[in-house]
């Protein structure tokens, strides 16, 4: 058998070279909270799990009121609007978080979450 230099040069067609193996998978990125009154060992498990609630509920693109989140993932309202402002944070995904104003209802807001580079 001729080495594949000369076959090249007698006008064989090659084969092409295998394709390189896959990158190994991402692996997720652990949240890293912060704040004055954040303690680790009491916070972490709670907040992450609350941030994983709120995302999976808002990747949907639909606007929501905090009340409406409320009522499917069960976390007290301040604590989504907290999560909401995670979600900004590069550290948390880099989402947008857009925010509109009810004009009938005082006081209440649309919230919705897009990947950053879908925003509108």
């Amino acid at each position: 058998m001729l080495p594949d230099e000369e076959l090249a040069a007698l006008g064989v067609p090659l084969p092409a070279p295998p394709p390189p193996p896959p990158a190994p998978p991402a692996k997720p990125v652990e949240p890293h909270f912060s704040g004055a009154t954040y303690e680790p060992k009491e916070d972490h498990a709670r907040l992450t799990k609350q941030l994983e609630r709120v995302r999976r509920l808002m990747l949907d693109s639909r606007e929501r009121t905090l009340a409406e989140i409320q009522g499917h993932t069960g976390d007290p309202p301040a604590s989504i609007s907290a999560r909401l402002r995670d979600l900004r944070k590069k550290r948390f995904g880099h989402f947008v978080v857009e925010r509109r104003r009810d004009k009938t209802v005082r006081g209440l807001y649309y919230y919705r979450v897009l990947p950053r580079e879908v925003s509108t």
